[in-house]
């Protein structure tokens, strides 16, 4: 998502939790490390005890060596690496999807905040029907 000619871009982390059917948001300038860190810090005051578990691509910035010492302090964090190359298998891609096709395919943005408040406004949507969120997730996971 970019304008011609200032390449200004706005990236989501996300994650989705197919129990309470919430989805969970760092709007973030860049991709590394630190913003995903910061996705995995938000996952963790939002759910302050059990264990947190992260389904994940084989991205770089989620294999960071600068993680690890972040990883080894959260304990309480377990990471789930899919295989390579199989978007097909990771629960949040339907979410995408339909992220992109609802909210940024065919539409035009007159400046870069236009279009975070439009998929913030589109995610706390989803966040308000947990069903729907539960329905894409049980595509992949089936939670009891």
């Amino acid at each position: 998502m970019a304008w011609p000619g200032n390449h200004r871009k706005t990236h989501i982390f996300g994650a989705m939790d197919p129990i309470h059917g919430r989805v969970y948001r760092h709007l973030a300038p860049t991709i590394n490390a630190d913003h995903f860190r910061k996705l995995l810090r938000l996952l963790l005051r939002r759910h302050p005890r059990g264990t947190v578990i992260v389904v994940l691509d084989n991205a770089v910035w989620h294999k960071s060596r600068s993680s690890i010492p972040f990883l080894a302090r959260h304990k309480r964090l377990q990471l789930f690496f899919l295989p390579k190359y199989s978007p097909d298998m990771n629960p949040i891609e339907p979410l995408w999807k339909l992220l992109r096709r609802d909210v940024t395919h065919n539409h035009f943005f007159g400046d870069l905040p236009a279009q975070k408040a439009a998929l913030g406004n589109a995610l706390d949507a989803m966040n308000r029907r947990p069903e729907s969120i539960i329905s894409l997730a049980n595509q992949y996971v089936k939670v009891q």
